[in-house]
């Protein structure tokens, strides 16, 4: 099977097992949490469709195929839906109304949120993630600053029969945009839509972030291209996956209950990757430690991740591809907001924008600023004189490769 490498935003990672207390019913933390990545997948792999102004069409449809489901199921009302929650019984019935009007009557009424998949939409656009950054005063003081991980900018559904089949414009929120380009970890989009329950995802995207903060630390990175990660402890594992609730037989050792269901979940992963994803050993037990082992992983690097790291000519090359796509997507709006309401259709804005980037010489101002803030952001520095002239001048190679970036489509198995 494929790999499909999709950069998602480290903080969704980080909290990922919180959105599941966040929402009141599993089918909703797990529906949400597809959603999110297929998010991110589709604004990488250019899955939706995207509109003259920049809004992208989500199709129930094209969901349901990314991850192998029955759409008509993700149409079926949901059991609880969040819409509803803290209404009144008339403000439900109003609301159940004014949807069924807009089903049968377009033009009419007001559709409501209230199918499984709406239910995700809805959540992912009202229930964004909160996560701390660390600061400091202009004493010196140390602060904690509360931030929230919006995924969504804004959203709008509206009915295309009176079947009640509907469809989404949304717009990707701008902090989850950048996120991805540079506080964001790899996952393979092709291994997590196999994941058909809470605890195999949950897992999942942990090892990915216990992956990259390895990949990061070079001191944990072997010579043999293997990143080892040894600092989860099986409690903290057990309270992420959702384990630690699980009963299990009076008397029953917890660390051995613990340790086997671990074990499991690894070997459904790897078996599910149709590659060793992640390889797992026990180590004993310290005087410090509470449990009678730890786990330990082991994450073999792949070749898009080996590149990741400096070759031998200092050219991090996953890391040119990176800035060469975020440029052209913030060029891409940068143009489309300099010059609205001037193209016949998305294949004449594409045609004029790749004119526009050609062009040394009109708007070099806001070309160099944007060059300027897209180095910014995926490398966290300002850039050296030398690579930011170089930056610009590439603007004509980088057009050449643009349509490829523009339409880049990948395969799902």
């Amino acid at each position: 099977m494929n790999m499909v490498h999709t950069r998602l935003d480290r903080n969704f990672l980080t909290k990922a097992s919180e959105i599941t207390d966040q929402l009141a019913e599993q089918d909703n933390a797990l529906l949400t949490k597809r959603l999110i990545v297929y998010l991110a997948f589709a604004f990488q792999y250019n899955w939706d469709e995207q509109d003259l102004f920049g809004s992208r069409t989500l199709q129930v449809k094209k969901f349901a195929e990314a991850y192998k489901l029955n759409p008509q199921a993700l149409r079926n009302p949901s059991p609880n839906p969040s819409q509803l929650r803290n209404k009144t019984r008339q403000e439900v019935q109003e609301i159940i109304e004014q949807d069924q009007l807009a089903i049968t009557c377009p033009g009419q009424g007001k559709p409501a949120w209230l199918g499984r998949f709406d239910n995700a939409v809805y959540n992912v656009y009202n229930y964004p993630a909160t996560f701390t950054k660390p600061g400091k005063t202009p004493e010196g003081i140390n602060t904690s600053e509360l931030h929230r991980m919006h995924v969504l900018k804004d959203v709008k559904k509206w009915y295309v029969n009176k079947k009640g089949q509907s469809v989404y414009e949304y717009t990707l929120a701008d902090s989850f945009i950048r996120n991805t380009a540079s506080y964001f970890a790899h996952i393979d989009f092709n291994l997590f839509r196999q994941l058909t329950s809470m605890q195999e995802v949950d897992a999942y995207l942990s090892l990915e972030l216990c992956k990259t903060i390895g990949l990061y630390s070079r001191n944990q990175l072997q010579a043999d291209n293997v990143i080892t990660y040894t600092e989860a402890t099986i409690d903290l594992l057990a309270n992420r996956w959702k384990l630690a609730g699980k009963p299990h037989a009076p008397g029953a050792n917890p660390f051995r209950v613990w340790k086997k269901r671990i074990n499991e979940i690894i070997a459904s992963l790897n078996k599910k990757a149709g590659y060793t994803f992640v390889e797992l050993s026990w180590r004993k037990a310290r005087i410090s430690d509470v449990f009678e082992g730890q786990p330990v992983f082991h994450f073999p690097m792949t070749s898009p991740e080996q590149q990741q790291m400096v070759n031998s000519k200092g050219v991090n090359q996953m890391t040119l591809e990176r800035f060469d796509f975020f440029l052209i997507h913030f060029l891409r709006e940068h143009f489309r907001g300099q010059y609205p309401g001037k193209f016949v259709n998305l294949d004449d804005f594409d045609k004029k924008f790749l004119d526009y980037m050609l062009n040394t010489k009109i708007d070099v101002a806001n070309k160099k600023r944007i060059v300027f803030e897209t180095y910014q952001i995926i490398y966290r520095r300002h850039p050296a004189s030398e690579h930011y002239e170089s930056a610009y001048n590439s603007l004509p190679i980088i057009a050449s490769d643009a349509d490829r970036h523009i339409r880049n489509k990948v395969r799902l198995n």
